[in-house]
């Protein structure tokens, strides 16, 4: 598999996308490019907001997942099962490690807005941003 990512059959495509960005060391915005879709799709894909795919866009994200269109319609309807979202998951992270907001922002250089937006789940961070 393209994304070098141990896959169950339950992996939903919004984790394999997600990770697949998160690994290649892109944002989300570069990573769409490389699948050459468009960024706003590929956010909706990993928020499991997308509604009707194109064909085009589905069989783009199959060659680039190394997995079968029908593969990547079935694992669309596949939810994360029981995980936090990632606000949720940060939030929990800065709790177990005593760490405030403006700590973080400064151990990150990740700005007060940003990590606000994160952990109330508005946006998502880059591949750097999510490193750091």
């Amino acid at each position: 598999m393209a994304t070098n990512v141990a896959v169950s059959e339950r992996t939903p495509l919004s984790v394999l996308l997600f990770h697949g960005a998160m690994t290649s060391g892109k944002s989300i915005s570069e990573y769409a490019q490389q699948l050459e879709i468009g960024a706003i799709s590929l956010r909706q894909f990993i928020e499991g907001n997308t509604q009707r795919p194109r064909q085009k866009t589905l069989d783009l994200i199959g060659n680039a997942l190394d997995l079968p269109t029908d593969e990547v319609r079935r694992r669309m309807a596949i939810a994360p099962e029981e995980a936090p979202s990632f606000g949720e998951w940060l939030d929990g992270h800065m709790k177990r490690r005593g760490l405030s907001r403006a700590k973080l922002t400064r151990e990150t250089k990740i700005s007060d807005g940003a990590l606000r937006n994160y952990l109330a789940n508005r946006t998502l961070p880059d591949a750097d941003q999510a490193q750091r």
